[in-house]
């Protein structure tokens, strides 16, 4: 009876300290405007927890009365759906191991009557833990399964195009990136076989781990200050060869059948201001018939175009890997920094593959955002990829944007950059721009009327002299970072008379899908100008922000709902009331929330719902794409006032500002009345604040307008509380940067995921047919090509994010059939 005693006393004592915390969390939540549920439950608890100490039965009952009517307010506020086993059982957890612990027989073992309550409820805690356990691990995730995709009516198409159906020559597989793949040997029935054929590691793992403490050399050197890290190149293949390039920017050509290496090239750039280690990928250009080398010989005829990491391009032999003589100006490389009038290191860097289209490289260029006002221009310039010298420049700040520099002069500074990948047709001669922001990003009373016309953008360019045809503004002063973050994708649409418009589809960081003629820029499917918020009502920051955003209405939405304090989240009651108190405490009236003063929640923001590396576009018409789903929060803090706490460092305007490295949630903005503080909406142990999903995979038919299929993408196996990778793959789906391929043999192939996975989904149906963990972080688009012995290769990079807090390593990889598999197809 002693140690029954005891038992009852330290449950009562440990109840009611559970109680007491959720009282008082409860009553700031219910201070601060939100729902006084916790308080009320905090009370019940904390009374539950006194009478268990005093061993009174009556405590049991109160319990189960307590119970029971969290278990309903929890079902109340969550609904019935498929993510009520993550979205209900967090507000229930404390109240179930109360209940759990209540029911052990030496806990009400004497106090007679305590028995019925204390079993009732702990029972009940149990049968929720079980059914929820099942309903996780056996649903299907599938949000909207219409089954297979239909296959009638008109088609959206893709233009056609005189690749081989084995290689894999462009960033997007073709100039106007459809990352769609003709070859269709690994289908739904087969893919089951598929094995790693070859993996490479570069050795680039310079910047790969940052952070005070970490005992990598370049970490010791740069502390907290080491660039962000990112490992997004898309792999080429042409011929025999595939051509990749990693972080640092050194390009490598392997044999595409073994990933045997035939040549590395690393460029000689000092990148140690770069604020982003990060190259997405590279160019490959075949010089005309007629071509020859300085030397005579044939060489650098087939040539690599890459990025450098630092303010250059370099051309490669694609055979041998050296330095193509004659190109640019500087031993293979075009400077970037010419007309520039002065380039701070580390303030421009071509991260993505230029495009090259008609014998012309175009290149814009990465700056660093959100340092200060007057980093470099945004010119977009067109250069011969032969020789690498300028054929033309586009400076949307001057009156004649083609004109070129006289003595003295250079481009118009801090205009809206180019720094996605430049998608193009070929056919008319046409290249469109994904025009991105003038930076500082956040604040946007200053800048020009050239700057608030063409920020956000869509400028369709002739590929020849770089005059403009038209322009199409998908995001209005913007003060998100809703850069255009990759060039539209071409299609053929219907024109409803038998025959098809040339036509684009655009996707962008706001969620939505806007369809222009491709020639004209005109919208083929209605844009709409819609009310958004503009700021709190005293209009001090914000009076000058466009009231209207353009929407497409028409076509499938994937712009995020309005948020409600129902939808915070948590793991626990604890971290969902403090996601709530501060949901209550941001300005928030819905999407496309400016920053400001009292801070604000912003979603979607920079990561956005679809970022650089775009969607995926097959011949029947179906695109699939990836909408990601994590709020921010932005408050704009006065200059003096961020410097007098220490958190920027003071600036007296002349020379260059204090280096800023962009890796943590304070943003200068020199220049700017405000400073601000950006940070992830996430629960003081490193969870979302909002519920799930995260992140989901999407197949849209474009003729049809419509959703076909919508699953949750990835799992929480590396994103549990603190950081820690628990490895159980709970379905609440994964943030994601990286898109999907399709192919021809019904598959769509995504890794991108938080939690390290590449995975195959039946593109009829959405259903994961294949997965495999990667032994790193492959925040990359896959490419797929055929080899010369026959087999279909997927070859990802795989190298980690550290923005994404993925594993790091140095990978190239690729998966095929075995060789026993049959052949057919492609």
């Amino acid at each position: 009876m002693q140690r029954t005693h005891r038992l009852a006393v330290t449950a009562g004592v440990v109840t009611a300290v559970f109680g007491l915390l959720l009282a008082l969390e409860g009553g700031w939540l219910t201070w601060v405007g939100g729902t006084p549920a916790y308080l009320i439950g905090g009370i019940g608890y904390l009374a539950v927890g006194m009478l268990l100490v005093a061993r009174r039965p009556a405590g049991f009952w109160l319990n189960l009365v307590v119970f029971a009517a969290a278990v309903i307010w929890a079902f109340w506020e969550t609904g019935f759906s498929q993510l009520t086993t993550l979205t209900a059982l967090p507000r229930l957890d404390v109240p179930m191991l109360i209940a759990i612990i209540l029911m052990i027989p030496w806990v009400w073992r004497g106090l007679g009557s305590a028995a019925a309550p204390a079993l009732i409820s702990g029972t009940a805690a149990i049968a929720l833990i079980v059914i929820a356990g099942g309903v996780m691990f056996s649903m299907p995730w599938v949000q909207h399964p219409n089954g297979k995709v239909a296959d009638n009516g008109p088609h959206v198409t893709l233009p056609p195009t005189n690749q081989p159906a084995g290689d894999w020559q462009f960033y997007g597989r073709t100039p106007g990136g459809s990352r769609y793949s003709p070859l269709d040997q690994i289908t739904p029935d087969n893919v089951g076989r598929l094995q790693k054929a070859w993996s490479y590691q570069s050795g680039d793992m310079k910047y790969a781990y940052g952070g005070a403490g970490d005992k990598n050399k370049d970490a010791e050197l740069h502390g907290s200050d080491a660039p962000h890290f990112g490992a997004e190149s898309t792999p080429l293949k042409i011929g025999d060869t595939v051509y990749t390039c990693t972080p640092n920017a050194w390009v490598v050509a392997l044999d595409a059948d073994t990933g045997k290496r035939k040549w590395k090239f690393k460029p000689d750039v000092d990148d140690s201001d770069n604020n982003f280690v990060n190259c997405r990928g590279v160019s490959y250009y075949k010089a005309g018939p007629n071509y020859t080398a300085p030397d005579g010989s044939q060489a650098c005829k087939t040539r690599i175009i890459a990025p450098t990491m630092g303010p250059y391009v370099v051309a490669l032999d694609a055979r041998t890997g050296k330095t193509c003589p004659g190109f640019g100006q500087k031993n293979g490389m075009i400077d970037l920094t010419q007309g520039m009038g002065g380039v701070a290191p580390g303030t421009l860097v071509q991260s993505s593959a230029p495009l090259v289209m008609h014998g012309v490289i175009i290149t814009g260029g990465n700056v660093m955002d959100n340092w200060y006002l007057g980093e470099p221009s945004g010119v977009v310039r067109g250069w011969d990829a032969v020789t690498g010298k300028l054929d033309w420049s586009w400076d949307l700040g001057r009156a004649n944007p083609n004109a070129k520099l006289g003595p003295g002069q250079h481009y118009t500074r801090y205009t809206p950059n180019v720094w996605g990948t430049v998608t193009g047709d070929p056919k008319n001669g046409i290249i469109y721009l994904p025009l991105g922001n003038a930076t500082p990003d956040y604040y946007g009373k200053n800048r020009r009327p050239f700057d608030m016309k063409y920020s956000g953008s869509i400028v369709a360019l002739n590929v020849d002299n770089g005059h403009e045809l038209w322009h199409f503004q998908e995001a209005h002063t913007d003060v998100w970072d809703y850069d255009m973050p990759i060039g539209p994708s071409l299609v053929q649409w219907p024109n409803g008379h038998g025959g098809h418009t040339p036509a684009l589809v655009s996707t962008n960081k706001r969620g939505q899908l806007f369809v222009l003629n491709r020639i004209t820029g005109k919208p083929i499917v209605p844009v709409k100008e819609q009310p958004v918020p503009t700021g709190p009502k005293n209009g001090v920051l914000t009076d000058w922000m466009s009231a209207t955003q353009p929407f497409s209405p028409g076509m499938p939405q994937f712009t995020p709902a309005k948020l409600k304090a129902t939808d915070m989240w948590g793991v626990s009651p604890f971290d969902q009331m403090w996601c709530r108190a501060k949901y209550q405490e941001a300005y928030y009236p819905g999407n496309s929330a400016p920053p400001t003063r009292q801070g604000t929640l912003m979603y979607p923001t920079f990561d956005g719902v679809t970022d650089w590396y775009g969607a995926s576009f097959s011949p029947n018409g179906q695109l699939n794409i990836v909408a990601n789903y994590l709020p921010f929060i932005g408050k704009l803090v006065p200059r003096k006032e961020s410097i007098g706490k220490g958190l920027i460092k003071e600036w007296n305007g002349q020379g260059i500002p204090p280096l800023f490295k962009g890796t943590g949630s304070w943003k200068p903005q020199y220049g700017l009345p405000y400073a601000i503080d950006l940070h992830p909406f996430m629960s003081p142990i490193s969870v979302p604040c909002n519920a799930p999903p995260w992140a989901t995979l999407n197949q849209v038919n474009l003729a049809q307008h419509k959703i076909e299929w919508s699953t949750l993408l990835g799992d929480a196996r590396h994103t549990a509380p603190f950081g820690f990778k628990h490895n159980l793959p709970l379905p609440s789906s994964a943030p994601s940067l990286g898109s999907g391929v399709q192919t021809a043999g019904g598959l769509t192939f995504i890794a991108g995921t938080a939690d390290d996975m590449l995975r195959a989904y039946n593109t009829q149906t959405g259903q994961v047919v294949w997965s495999t963990e990667l032994p790193a972080g492959g925040q990359a688009t896959p490419a797929v090509y055929r080899g010369k012995d026959g087999r279909e290769y997927i070859v990802l990079t795989v190298g980690g994010h550290s923005p994404l807090g993925t594993k790091r390593g140095d990978y190239t990889i690729a998966w095929a059939l075995p060789k026993s598999a049959p052949a057919h197809g492609g």
